[in-house]
């Protein structure tokens, strides 16, 4: 039986309501997996109560947040009739005293971040699920398991029940939610660009949050736009999100749930935390990114949106981007963490490479030793990446597999088949990890499998003869260096690994 899971996050017009959410997330599928959850919570919000009751949680009103003293004083006295409970901390307010406090108290503290803010972060597990956590420095306790990027976004059940959109219906559907308070009132400036598409023939839903202090104003503006409709006390985002052809999002935790389903869409930035990870997006192509909420003017929103309606390789492109950077299961692998966190596995294992590893794999190809090591020394392309990612993942002659240990990812190899006895390799390790034995034990754990997958019975990998790291991983292996040979120019050699595939 599971231990019971207490999370600890707030919603208020300044902090908004999506800290909760995610951990509402995690919260549903540790209940899918027989444990139970309380939530530990300063909420303005009685309709974000009343969501998370409606699923059979419990939910405990803190009086006085953190930083007054009550706070770490009702967890306290909740956490002393319950046997070693996990804990999840998930805001900005709470410090490394507050972490440390809870930690002393015996028990198991996840601790979810997006800035890396902290001094310190006191935590059995870190998660970080944001796009650019690989760039964020941690100070964590040794033995501190981190769950970093868009493999442990935290989405709610709800959006796994529906099939992403491939096209855009006529007149287009337009879904707009800018959060759960919008204090800056960006919602009534996308309001006011949607009123002057005099030409374009729509539908839109304007989602307000349950703490928007601007509803009467917004209600006045849509009050004559019978083609706007105004919709409060959203309980189920995803049916809206299903709805949807586009959207206009702000640039937070929504838009893994937009991307996920395959909505194309125009982002806001709406807090100082969403600035890398809507940057970040933008280059990759899978959002439009309209820039601050401070400067987005009605004319520029409008402009956008009409060249995104009227752009359907964008559009494609978007929808693509989803599938390539976000599967939905964050939240199950960070239950299956949490659950055999005391029995982890702490020796470097493989598993087959997935469509949402393209951009690990992107960064790795563009790493400078990488490129030189390559016959290729220009960088590649994302676009160019992505075509050959597909490519690969889809061809019946190509094996990829991810070398991980605790859940962070140390290296790659790709197997080719390029004769039907024959298949060559590439392998890459990531730089921290060079020169600790990975390259030889990715080869000794995925060459026999890539044999039996692949039905060959030899293996070939190259090496320019100056790389004497990869000729000693190979040797390592069982690799026998079988000839010398010249490739565009460059003296290289040939290592091969044999193995007899027995009859059926």
């Amino acid at each position: 039986m599971l231990p019971h899971l207490f999370i600890r996050a707030d919603s208020t017009r300044q902090i908004g309501a999506g800290h909760l959410m995610r951990c509402l997330a995690l919260a549903q599928h540790w209940r899918d997996q027989g444990g139970k959850a309380t939530f530990l919570s300063f909420c303005e919000s009685a309709s974000l109560r009343k969501r998370i009751e409606s699923e059979a949680f419990f939910f405990h009103p803190i009086q006085a947040p953190y930083p007054h003293l009550n706070d770490l004083q009702t967890v306290q006295t909740i956490f002393s009739s319950y046997v070693s409970p996990w804990m999840v901390i998930d805001g900005y307010h709470f410090d490394a005293t507050y972490q440390s406090a809870c930690r002393a108290l015996g028990y198991k503290t996840l601790i979810i971040d997006d800035t890396a803010h902290q001094p310190c972060c006191d935590a059995d597990v870190l998660l970080n699920q944001n796009i650019h956590a690989h760039t964020l420095n941690y100070t964590c306790p040794p033995g501190t398991v981190f769950l970093l990027g868009l493999r442990y976004a935290l989405l709610r059940s709800e959006f796994l029940k529906f099939t992403p959109k491939t096209t855009t219906q006529s007149p287009p559907h337009i879904l707009v939610t800018l959060g759960g308070s919008d204090p800056g009132n960006v919602t009534g400036i996308v309001i006011q660009a949607l009123k002057n598409c005099q030409t374009m023939d729509f539908h839109a839903r304007i989602v307000v949050g349950p703490v928007n202090p601007h509803l009467n104003q917004l209600k006045e503006a849509v009050s004559n736009a019978p083609n706007l409709e105004l919709c409060t006390d959203v309980s189920h985002l995803s049916e809206h999100i299903a709805w949807a052809d586009v959207a206009i999002s702000a640039s937070g935790t929504t838009t893994w749930e937009l991307l996920v389903m395959g909505v194309p869409t125009l982002s806001v930035i709406v807090a100082d935390n969403q600035f890398e990870l809507a940057q970040t997006l933008s280059q990759l192509g899978a959002i439009h990114l309209l820039g601050l909420s401070s400067e987005i003017t009605p004319l520029k929103i409008e402009q956008s949106l009409l060249n995104l309606l009227h752009n359907p390789s964008q559009q494609a492109h978007m929808r693509q981007m989803g599938k390539f950077l976000i599967d939905g299961l964050g939240a199950q692998r960070v239950v299956q963490m949490l659950t055999t966190f005391e029995n982890r596995i702490k020796q470097p294992m493989i598993r087959h490479a997935e469509p949402t590893d393209a951009l690990l794999l992107y960064r790795w190809a563009n790493d400078p030793i990488a490129r030189s090591n390559s016959f290729h020394k220009d960088p590649t392309t994302w676009p160019n990446h992505l075509k050959w990612y597909a490519a690969r993942l889809s061809s019946p002659d190509t094996r990829i597999w991810i070398l991980e240990r605790e859940t962070r990812p140390l290296g790659l190899i790709r197997y080719d088949r390029i004769t039907p006895d024959t298949a060559s390799i590439s392998f890459q390790i990531d730089h921290p990890y060079r020169g600790q034995g990975m390259g030889s034990l990715l080869l000794q754990l995925t060459a026999p499998k890539a044999c039996q997958e692949l039905q060959v019975s030899t293996i070939e990998g190259t090496t320019f003869a100056t790389n004497e790291p990869s000729a000693r991983a190979f040797l390592k292996a069982g690799f026998k260096m079988s000839r010398e040979t010249v490739e565009n120019n460059i003296p290289c050699r040939i290592f091969t690994w044999f193995q007899t595939i027995a009859n059926p």
